[in-house]
C-alpha cells in the first residue's frame, strides 16, 4: 500500500487502483476505511482502501 499511497495519495478508492495498475480487485480483496470519503485521485466519494488482503496483494504482485 505504501507504493500505491505514494503514487495516488493517502485516500484512494478501488476504482482508481484499478485504473492505475490494471488489476481487477474484487471488493473482498480490500480492507476499507470505516466511512466513505473523497478519493485523492479522482475526487469522488467512495469507500477508501486502507489495506489489501492476501488475495489482493497477490493480484497486484503479478501485474
Amino acid at each position: 500500500m505504501k507504493a500505491i499511497h505514494e503514487r495516488l495519495g493517502n485516500t484512494v478508492c478501488r476504482r482508481c487502483i484499478h485504473k492505475a495498475y490494471q488489476v481487477d480487485l474484487e471488493p473482498s480483496d480490500c480492507y476499507y476505511a470505516m466511512y466513505p470519503s473523497a478519493c485523492s485521485a479522482c475526487g469522488e466519494v467512495h469507500n477508501i482502501v486502507v489495506d489489501l488482503r492476501r488475495s489482493g496483494k497477490l493480484k497486484l504482485l503479478f501485474k
